[in-house]
């Protein structure tokens, strides 16, 4: 693994995408995901199923995860981090 050859921090964020996704289980995980009905979001006029990219809410779960497993580094970033 490159950051093992590197000797630098690595949190595998494809790990925890898994995590999450099986925590939520296959129907309620679509809320992570950008799927609306036609209409239900001003941005798509027809019904949207797009499991690759994240919603407003999917992004925000992935990003505390990141805040958090950041939390566990010494990397001088955590300084950043909101509390």
């Amino acid at each position: 693994m490159v950051a093992q050859e590197y000797n630098v921090p690595f949190i595998d964020m494809e790990y925890y995408s898994e995590l999450i996704e099986q925590s939520y289980g296959p129907e309620k995980s679509k809320q992570l995901h950008l799927h609306f009905k036609a209409g239900e979001n001003s941005y798509y006029k027809e019904d949207k199923a797009d499991d690759t990219h994240y919603s407003e809410k999917g992004a925000t779960e992935m990003a505390k995860i990141a805040a958090r497993e950041l939390r566990k580094t010494n990397l001088d970033l955590v300084k950043y981090l909101k509390k």
